[in-house]
């Protein structure tokens, strides 16, 4: 409960500063996108200010569906998407974590470790590629490791993975988030 608290509190804070409207630089390109998906534009509409986000609208499709099921104006939704992709993220950092050490004291450690960086408190709150991709990436590697753990319970690879091929998913993973 800790873990959720502490990877959920920083973006509450940080969206909470102003809730009528998306602020940062970033969020304005990605709400452009979504303004083009939601009014009908398509999932590809060119969007000049940044032009490769329309060929990439997870972020924008995941918060266009949210205001679709839910009725909920784009902000509420977009505020939305991004806490439920911290909570994952911070979850699947603990899960990490206790993979590899068996501790969950040491799981709890990471992740606060992790929230007290500065680009975890803006950067990486906002509604930008960024909030996203660091979630799939971070629960993909988890997945990766629990399916290697049941293969080896089971006797039998379900996903074909070997653990080579884990490093070098996390490598240029790693490699990624150094680049940014």
């Amino acid at each position: 409960m800790i873990v959720a608290i502490a990877g959920v509190l920083p973006t509450v804070c940080y969206r909470s500063k102003d809730l009528m409207q998306l602020a940062g630089f970033d969020e304005l390109l990605h709400q452009r996108t979504l303004t083009d998906l939601v009014g009908g534009a398509g999932p590809f509409a060119a969007n000049p200010m940044l032009p490769v986000s329309p060929y990439f609208p997870g972020l924008e499709g995941i918060t266009g569906l949210v205001m679709r099921l839910t009725g909920m104006p784009a902000l509420a939704a977009a505020f939305l998407v991004v806490v439920v992709c911290r909570l994952v993220l911070v979850l699947s950092i603990f899960e990490a974590t206790m993979q590899i050490t068996g501790s969950d004291f040491q799981g709890a450690v990471v992740v606060l470790m992790y929230a007290c960086c500065p680009q975890y408190f803006s950067f990486n709150s906002q509604f930008a590629y960024q909030t996203l991709a660091l979630t799939l990436g971070v629960g993909s590697l988890v997945l990766l490791r629990r399916a290697q753990r049941r293969r080896d319970a089971l006797e039998r690879d379900p996903l074909g993975i070997d653990q080579g091929q884990l490093e070098r998913l996390g490598r240029v993973i790693l490699h990624e988030r150094r680049c940014q």
